[in-house]
């Protein structure tokens, strides 16, 4: 019972630090794609700052593995917490206008959310015996999407993106300098960066006086064969287009509501709320079922579900099709955490070392979004669409495969269980 209640407690307490990655997503998702205007940093500067953290996951996740292996959970999550604490205290310096330090708090703040995605997924998952380890990861990255959503809600209401990009006097600023923008507005942009950045630093050290596991007590061993590695090779490439079709359906959310759907700019801002709300419920709900029913079993058929959302948004042009996208959301929620976990469970001994080419496979998140642009401008949103399809099928076929060898392995146990007992 005791060990029980400090596995627990470790659990709560890297739940807090999903949290904080939650809270710090949210925030550079409203305020970053705003000092654009102010900074002038042309097209390709802008594709950079609005990648940064995915190409940050392709660069930074290797290395980040290797120091995991090296010095072990605990350190490499104390390290992460403090590079981030670091860069959010940095970012506060980029609204005076100083690219620099942007660009070094980016930096920062994107190699620690790297580490911390390559270290406490992994963590989450070794600390659960080999049939809850998915509900749990699955539980853990819900309070990340429960973060992001208070986060939209303070950030939002701090400053709007038409009132924080307007002067004193009414004019709009998003011009190549920053007269007009007054220091009490850049206050109201610093607290959140500063408040977060302190809270890393007290996770940081909490986690490092706490005495975390480094080892696994009950995951089941590795299958280190040749169908293993190509398993965990299909995980990867299901993650990678699991990420791209969701950040290019987020992506375009507003779009597809304002110029397919022909709604205005504040109503699709509230289904698009609405829909990270649904995004949240569904990852406590897959959690829940979990309890019943095989992971793989409801991957599967979530992506199907997924598939059918998609399809119909993209023949649809009015409501409806917004109402798919909401819908759209809540089957795709526990998609990441769920193929992560199945990926992990053929390479248990190099869990750290492999966890990176999963968290790399995250540039999927820009690389799909990109492709959806390009067809857009030069032929269809219809037809852009075509590509989040095309990366959910691929997730239902991994699932497919995934569940059937569940099935292969529960037939082989039982057919080794009968046959001991006619030996007996």
């Amino acid at each position: 019972m005791a060990g029980d209640n400090k596995s627990m407690r470790n659990i709560l307490a890297l739940t807090a630090v999903f949290v904080l990655v939650g809270f710090v997503h949210s925030l550079n998702v409203i305020f970053i794609p705003q000092l654009k205007g102010p900074y002038q940093f042309g097209t390709v500067g802008s594709i950079f700052i609005n990648n940064i953290f995915f190409i940050g996951c392709l660069l930074v996740a290797y290395p980040a593995g290797l120091y995991a292996s090296r010095v072990g959970y605990k350190k490499s999550i104390v390290t992460g917490l403090s590079l981030l604490a670091s860069g959010l205290m940095l970012f506060c310096g980029a609204f005076t206008g100083n690219s620099t330090v942007l660009l070094l708090a980016l930096s920062l703040i994107a190699g620690g959310l790297v580490l911390l995605e390559t270290s406490t997924n992994t963590y989450v998952i070794m600390l659960s015996d080999s049939n809850g380890a998915v509900r749990r990861l699955n539980f853990a990255q819900a309070f990340t999407g429960l973060a992001g959503m208070l986060a939209l809600i303070i950030g939002n209401g701090i400053h709007s993106f038409r009132y924080w990009m307007i002067d004193d006097h009414g004019q709009n600023i998003m011009q190549e300098n920053w007269v007009g923008f007054s220091l009490k507005k850049i206050a109201l942009v610093q607290i959140p960066y500063l408040s977060l950045g302190l809270l890393a630093l007290v996770l940081a050290l909490f986690i490092f006086k706490s005495a975390l596991p480094e080892k696994a007590t009950n995951a089941v061993p590795a299958r280190n064969t040749n169908a293993g590695r190509r398993n965990l090779w299909h995980g990867i490439m299901a993650n990678f287009f699991y990420v791209g079709a969701h950040v290019g359906v987020s992506g375009y959310f507003v779009y597809y509501a304002v110029n397919i759907a022909g709604i205005n700019e504040k109503l699709a801002a509230m289904y698009l709320s609405a829909a990270v709300f649904v995004f949240m419920v569904g990852r406590f709900l897959g959690a829940f079922f979990m309890r019943y029913v095989s992971s793989s079993f409801l991957l599967f058929m979530y992506s199907l579900v997924s598939i059918a959302l998609l399809l119909f948004a993209m023949f649809s042009s009015n409501l409806q099709g917004v109402y798919a996208l909401v819908a759209l959301h809540f089957f795709m929620s526990i998609m990441y955490p769920t193929i992560f976990s199945i990926s992990l469970k053929v390479s248990q001994p190099q869990y750290k070392y492999v966890s990176s080419f999963l968290v790399m496979s995250l540039i999927g998140g820009a690389i799909v979004p990109l492709a959806m642009k390009w067809i857009t401008e030069f032929v269809s949103f219809q037809l852009a669409c075509a590509v989040p399809v095309c990366g959910l099928l691929f997730v239902s076929w991994f699932a497919y495969k995934s569940l059937s060898q569940e099935h292969f392995v529960m037939a082989s146990k039982k057919v080794r269980i009968a046959a001991h007992q006619d030996a007996l």
